[in-house]
């Protein structure tokens, strides 16, 4: 099998100049890049993958950048994808574009990734760090094989959208809007944005309010190269170990987030007893679990929960407060729920109006311990 191999350099003779129509590859690259093209990635078949490579990729273990293809097209003859590959080759990513087949996509990628795993030691690929990029249609399928492949650290998202129905907890996502986009596009984007953020997952949105769809082709100013090269930025830096470990650390919060959020008591109950299982002075699983069993109406149970955050240093001394007094109240321990408005008077939290006049607070308002606090007698 033959293999071309193309070596991108400024003033070497053999230069390959990235003068696509895309408007952040017009100009030369520098450092450049490598080209190694025609790659057979699928055992027995005739798909096939080009990897563009930085100049200096044998110094260091390198990210790799996917170009997702969820249509089964050839995105090696694509100008978009070809200057995309190329300028991230120069930005030190090993960048990667291929065939695929209609129908096919979920195979085609998963043989992608099979290949490129087995090349570590030819293309230097560091595989903790392998992102992929989706645009515009290509989202329908890029961002949903993404989101369900745990080998994918990261995504790049350009205006475009999808239908889905869970999000990793895991994997960070540029999430891009082109702001003079067409308006249906950006809602249905829109709406995948709050998708994601009330599933709590770890998006970032930003809306390129001058830019239009598929703004690469048809820019050539320097802001639009500087946003590609800040969206791979993006993904240098949550791919780093620490920001990788984190997610992985506090999966379960993250969990345990989106379930309060959606006022599913029961499963935030179950996930923040995990939280507290691996650390069990985590003083705020213990304040938001006071939280769920005031919601459950388990007022003893919340009582205790509370009890454990402040002990362990919770610093929300005024919302604990809030809720203890709640709890005492449907209890009907007056004495201590006025302990409570003492608190919230000592730190400035404690107003008249929030409790007079309240059905649910009657009995302490007619008490005398309420009277001796109000009077101070």
């Amino acid at each position: 099998m033959k293999r071309l191999i193309l070596l991108g350099y400024i003033t070497g003779s053999l230069f390959v100049s990235c003068n696509a129509v895309i408007g952040f590859a017009q100009q030369k690259i520098d450092p450049g890049y490598i080209l190694i093209n025609n790659l057979s990635y699928l055992p027995n078949d005739t798909l096939k993958a080009d990897f563009y490579l930085p100049v200096n990729y044998k110094k260091q273990k390198n990210p790799v950048l996917v170009f997702i293809d969820g249509l089964g097209s050839d995105f090696r003859k694509w100008d978009h994808y070809r200057a995309w590959a190329q300028f991230a080759a120069g930005e030190g990513f090993v960048s990667v574009i291929y065939s695929s087949r209609k129908n096919y996509a979920t195979q085609s990628f998963d043989g992608l990734l099979n290949f490129i795993a087995s090349g570590v030691d030819t293309y230097f690929t560091d595989l903790n760090r392998v992102a992929v990029y989706a645009g515009s249609g290509n989202v329908m399928l890029g961002l949903p094989l993404a989101n369900s492949d745990t080998r994918i650290k990261a995504a790049l998202i350009y205006y475009g959208t999808a239908r889905m129905e869970s999000f990793r907890p895991d994997l960070p996502v540029l999430l891009v809007r082109a702001g003079l986009d067409n308006v249906q596009l950006n809602k249905d984007l829109d709406s995948l944005a709050f998708k994601a953020l009330t599933a709590n997952a770890p998006y970032t949105i930003t809306n390129f309010n001058t830019a239009v769809h598929a703004f690469e082709d048809f820019t050539t100013n320097r802001i639009s190269k500087q946003f590609v090269k800040s969206s791979l930025n993006f993904l240098r830096e949550n791919m780093l170990d620490l920001v990788q470990e984190d997610l992985s650390k506090h999966t379960m919060e993250i969990i345990a987030m989106r379930e309060l959020y959606r006022a599913n008591w029961t499963a935030a109950l179950e996930a923040y007893r995990k939280v507290l299982q691996k650390d069990s002075a985590n003083n705020e699983a213990e304040r938001q679990l006071g939280n769920i069993s005031i919601e459950l109406k388990n007022y003893e149970t919340a009582l205790l929960y509370y009890n454990n955050a402040l002990a362990h240093g919770n610093w929300r001394k005024g919302e604990i407060a809030r809720q203890k007094l709640l709890a005492y109240t449907k209890l009907d321990n007056i004495d201590a729920a006025v302990m409570e408005m003492h608190i919230l008077n000592k730190i400035g939290w404690f107003k008249e109006s929030d409790y007079a006049g309240k059905e649910a607070y009657i009995n302490i308002i007619k008490s005398e311990a309420y009277k001796k606090f109000i009077t101070g007698h």
